[in-house]
């Protein structure tokens, strides 16, 4: 780990200390603010072989941390998320260092038996959030909108937008809770599904991922994009710990389905695929 690693893992630390406060509830002119959710995850991935490599240089290494809380306000949800997610290509001569950060603003609210989600956000390579040098690649965002009947087979359905399958896309939304008593089943229609227990104390889950970068190269010359988009197998359980109010979970899953896309000042736009992939995730949440 290196010491830019090291201290921003330091600052998101004590940065989650520091709102150990927040997790009470208040009442200020009959405003209702819930206890924050606050999180630090740390994932890491077995650097992966690009498809049909000719050499074993040709990997990506690959890994995330990130600081997000939400909190919910008489029907309002906000949020953020900062990550730092370095996803380094070994071949070619990518247009992009492949060190990149994003940084999301949350917020949700319910009109009745509808709910509406945005989430709008700067992603990009390290040296545009240094020189401050963004461009439209740069600006991501996602939403949904979903209709919650009182009484329905559904517990949810509507339309979700986001980059899960490789680019901004529009897809339906089907969402339903089955509850066994001992154990939940979570399905969300095209892209999730899990099995939890009911306390959360253990989960297994398939779900789609997807992310896009803004990216600039070293001479700020060069303005692109880089997308990443998978399939996601993981199993997870709570670890208990003395710190009451803490939670800490440990995971360990595969991804699968891997596809990279991005400029290279040498081949233009590259797809590549990449081989199957395992990672472990630490999270802590308070």
């Amino acid at each position: 780990m290196t010491r830019y690693h090291a201290a921003l893992l330091l600052l998101a630390v004590l940065t989650g200390i520091l709102a150990l406060g927040a997790r009470q509830a208040v009442a200020e002119d009959g405003v209702e603010i819930a206890p924050g959710d606050w999180r630090i995850n740390i994932s890491n991935w077995r650097d992966p072989e690009l498809r049909g490599a000719i050499d074993d240089s040709d990997r990506l290494e690959r890994r995330d941390l990130s600081l997000a809380a939400d909190w919910q306000i008489n029907g309002f949800e906000a949020g953020f998320l900062y990550a730092h997610q370095p996803v380094l290509v070994r071949s070619g001569d990518p247009a992009s260092n492949g060190y990149f950060h994003q940084l999301n603003l949350i917020y949700g609210q319910r009109f009745g038996q509808a709910h509406f989600r945005v989430v709008g956000g700067l992603h990009g390579s390290s040296n545009m959030f240094k020189h401050m040098d963004f461009h439209r690649d740069g600006l991501v965002g996602s939403f949904s909108l979903l209709w919650v009947p009182e009484e329905d087979l559904l517990d949810a359905f509507g339309v979700g937008a986001d980059y899960r399958f490789g680019r901004f896309q529009f897809y339906p939304r089907m969402d339903r809770a089955f509850d066994f008593g001992a154990t939940v089943l979570q399905v969300r229609l095209p892209i999730e599904l899990s099995l939890r227990d009911a306390d959360d104390r253990w989960s297994i889950g398939f779900e789609r991922h997807g992310e896009k970068w803004g990216t600039l190269d070293s001479d700020r010359e060069v303005k692109g994009a880089t997308y990443l988009s998978e399939w996601r197998f993981e199993v997870s359980g709570l670890v208990p710990i003395a710190q009451r109010g803490i939670r800490l979970r440990l995971a360990a899953g595969l991804s699968f389905d891997t596809t990279l896309r991005y400029r290279d000042l040498d081949r233009g736009q590259v797809r590549d695929r990449l081989e199957n992939a395992a990672y472990g995730r630490i999270a802590f949440h308070w």
